[in-house]
């Protein structure tokens, strides 16, 4: 029976097999009775792969992931997507949560946007209109375990939706997460920083991006890039901080700040060392923590050629790639450079 359960059959028993849609075929004697997903009997068959085949032919609530099933978990939103009858003529979804978990709270207006009225039931064809759960008995992909089923008012908890509106709903999710999970990093990443201190950031950079050197517009906003990635430890306060635009910011993201700029112009590159100079010169190391200034220093010395995202940009970008071979890495020690000069200029004043 195995070619039985690659289509998402389950043995319950010696002579019974439970279909994750809830289709079930049992033996009774010598036959094997087919029951559909609504419990109504529909036959008795030879075979047990006839019984299947007959249900998936004549069930009007049967659906299958079949051999094109996509899984996916979402911030604790589990979701199986696959075709109502495992060959591809209507897609279909499942999501559930955790049994004793709520839906979370900062997916709820992401989640209603692209489910609700769009997502039709496959029993009942209402569209989705809340985030209504029930507890089921898990189908295959579950793992045998209980958990909160999205259903649909009257109970049943497949869905049918647009391949290309689910996609779409997915990654809009995943984009809540991510900008959710970015959030929480920064309320627990530590230092602070004011109106005042972006301003004078904004002023020292010509009101441009740090990378591309494009002007801030209403239409071009600055975004806050943080020298050492917030993921590795590093904080909130203005030395942390340059000012980049989206497209900068995003294709950066976690990759070390010196090993970015590699992937830059040689001309970018100067740009960029000037203006770190110009802002370390400005900074006043005297009031500067320990574990401040130690985090200056890796955000500015960090470099790593194996990051995955620097890698990708090489390989999908010739320009890239041929200014990662020519440029040389930004000086590792401008930090302690610039605390040599101040205190090279301190002592001047006081020697005056």
């Amino acid at each position: 029976m195995e070619e039985l359960e690659t289509w998402g059959w389950t043995e319950t028993g010696a002579q019974s097999y439970l279909h994750h849609c809830g289709a079930r075929v049992t033996k009774r004697g010598t036959l094997w009775s087919a029951r559909t997903v609504a419990s109504a009997s529909a036959g008795r068959h030879v075979t047990a792969l006839q019984a299947a085949a007959y249900l998936q032919e004549n069930d009007p609530w049967f659906w299958s992931y079949g051999k094109s099933a996509s899984f996916g978990n979402c911030g604790g939103i589990f979701f199986a997507a696959g075709c109502l009858d495992g060959r591809g003529k209507d897609n279909v979804f499942a999501c559930h949560l955790s049994l004793h978990e709520s839906f979370p709270k900062y997916l709820e207006s992401t989640f209603g946007k692209f489910f609700f009225g769009k997502a039709t039931c496959v029993r009942c064809s209402l569209p989705m209109a809340d985030l209504r759960t029930r507890a089921l008995r898990e189908f295959r992909f579950s793992g045998g375990r209980k958990s909160a089923y999205i259903v649909c008012a009257c109970g049943y908890p497949v869905w049918r939706l647009e391949p290309e509106a689910f996609s779409a709903a997915h990654s809009a999710l995943v984009s809540a997460l991510h900008s959710w999970r970015r959030k929480e990093r920064l309320r627990g990443a530590g230092g602070k920083h004011s109106p005042e201190d972006i301003q004078e950031i904004l002023a020292a950079q010509g009101r441009r991006c740090i990378y591309c050197n494009v002007r801030f517009t209403r239409r071009v906003p600055a975004e806050k890039d943080h020298l050492l990635a917030v993921r590795h430890g590093g904080a909130n306060w203005a030395f942390n901080l340059i000012m980049a635009c989206k497209r900068c910011n995003s294709r950066r993201c976690d990759i070390p700040f010196r090993t970015y700029c590699r992937l830059l112009s040689p001309a970018q590159n100067k740009r960029i060392l000037a203006h770190l100079c110009k802002r370390l010169a400005a900074l006043d190391f005297d009031h500067l923590s320990i574990g401040a200034l130690a985090s200056l220093e890796l955000g500015l010395s960090a470099h790593d050629p194996r990051h995955w995202r620097y890698c990708d940009i090489q390989r999908k970008y010739p320009a890239a790639r041929r200014n990662a071979a020519q440029n040389q890495l930004l000086p590792r020690n401008i930090v302690e450079k610039s605390l040599k000069a101040r205190i090279k200029e301190q002592r001047e004043k006081s020697g005056d």
